[in-house]
Order: structure tokens, then sequence, then C-alpha cells
């Protein structure tokens, strides 16, 4: 009963991201955890209210779910080049989805609708070095049989056609695919 209850408050308010549906150590609003907790509350309900250790990371509105992991996304309207696109995603407090695995791709895939887009790596800092905008080495990189090209600095898309990944120049103009996760831009990666 609990993690229903967990699961109905954690998304009530829509998107919030952060929730551990197997805890069973929520508080009630009070903050008491001892006997009699579980007992029912003047407004009938049993078991607690929901105050979660964590703080959960609360989503714009205009983010939707792919029905894969936790994360949230918005597909950008605007054609833009790639740091743009970045900037973007960050003035929500977000960052260009990360690719973590075949699943997510071909969610996020489904989702555009035949359209190339941005996501979140680049060489920017040094040529063949695949960073994530969160930081760190990008792991996932299904590339496209003629990729990548160590020639420039370079940004990566999604062709949406064969679900694999493309470098080009990062001033090109595309759209683009925000995620919202509990992972924060790192603009030093690039």
């Amino acid at each position: 009963m609990r993690a229903i209850l967990v699961f109905t408050l954690a998304t009530a308010s829509g998107c919030r991201l952060g929730f551990d549906e197997s805890r069973s150590d929520i508080r009630d609003a009070r903050g008491d955890d001892g006997p009699g907790d579980d007992d029912a509350h003047s407004d009938g309900n049993v078991g607690t209210d929901a105050a979660i250790d964590a703080a959960p990371v609360v989503c714009p509105g205009n983010y939707i779910t792919l029905g894969v992991g936790t994360s949230v996304y918005r597909l950008e309207t605007n054609s833009v080049d790639w740091l743009s696109a970045e900037q973007s995603c960050e003035a929500d407090g977000q960052h260009l989805v990360v690719v973590d695995d075949v699943v997510e791709l071909s969610a996020v895939a489904a989702a555009i609708s035949g359209q190339n887009i941005w996501i979140g790596v680049t060489d920017r800092k040094a040529i063949g070095t695949w960073l994530k905008v969160t930081g760190g080495t990008a792991t996932y990189l299904p590339w496209d049989s003629s990729e990548p090209d160590l020639a420039a600095l370079e940004c990566v898309y999604i062709d949406a056609l064969t679900l694999k990944l493309v470098d080009q120049g990062c001033g090109s103009g595309r759209r683009a695919v925000c995620e919202c996760d509990t992972v924060a831009p790192d603009p030093t990666s690039y």
C-alpha cells in the first residue's frame, strides 16, 4: 500500500522524479515516525502523507514521459545550433538528452517522428574524446557506419532513419531533445 501511495503522491504534481517506490521509511508531514503513525489520519487516509528523505527533482510541466526509465523529455521546436539547443535545455534547468542505451534511443527516436535531433554528446574539448553534457565520457555510442569523422570538433545527433549517431559541425541547425533526470548539466564538459 505504501508503494502505491508514494507513486500517487510523487506523480500527482506532474513530473516529480527522485522518489523510491520501495522505501518503507516514509514519514508523515509532521515528521512523526513513532508508534501509531500507520493509524488513520484526520483526513481519512491510512499510512503516511509523504516526506521522502531525498528531495525530488521537479521537471517543467512541458516535459513528457516516453515510457522508459525515469527521465522525461521535451522536443525543441526550433532548428538551432548545438550550443543554442543545450542552452535552451539549461534554461529549463535540464540538459540535452544523453542516450544511455538502445531502449532510450528507440523511445526518443519514436517520439521525434523521423527528425534528426541533437543529443548531449560532443568532442568540442578534444577531437575524438566524446563527452556528455552531464560530465564524463559517453559510453553508449552506436555510430553510423561512416562515423565518427575525426577531422574537426563536432557535436552528435541521432539519425532518425538509421537510429545511429552522426557527428556534424556544431553550428548546423537542427532540432533537439531536452532531458529531465537527476543529473545536472556540466558546462565544463563541453
